[in-house]
């Protein structure tokens, strides 16, 4: 079986156009910044992914290779929110590799 990978990305950006971003320190306030979140299923992971990322699950497997929000949230927590929030995505994958799971009570939106 080939191996599945989830792969998260998330990039820092201004919270809102009033924001000076020409002054020093900017993003040292949280109420200036928002993230952004880029999440695709890869079936090899490149150098990009390893090094960019924030989170990658190997959906195969079962484990994360990487979290670098040192959270120390095991796969099933992990997997359990990417799939609450990307249900069009997780449900298929889940139902495919992981029938036990994807028979669970649904998701609460």
């Amino acid at each position: 079986m080939r191996n599945l990978y989830l792969v998260a990305y998330y990039y820092q950006r201004p919270s809102n156009q009033r924001v000076r971003t020409n002054r020093p320190g900017w993003m040292a306030a949280e109420q200036n910044i928002s993230w952004d979140e880029q999440v695709h299923i890869a079936t090899r992971l490149r150098d990009r992914d390893l090094s960019m990322s924030r989170v990658i699950l190997d959906l195969s497997r079962r484990s994360v290779v990487k979290n670098s929000w040192n959270s120390g949230k095991t796969f099933e927590e992990l997997f359990e929110y990417y799939r609450a929030e990307y249900p069009q995505y997780a449900e298929q994958i889940a139902s495919k590799l992981y029938p036990d799971i994807a028979a669970s009570a649904p998701i609460n939106t």
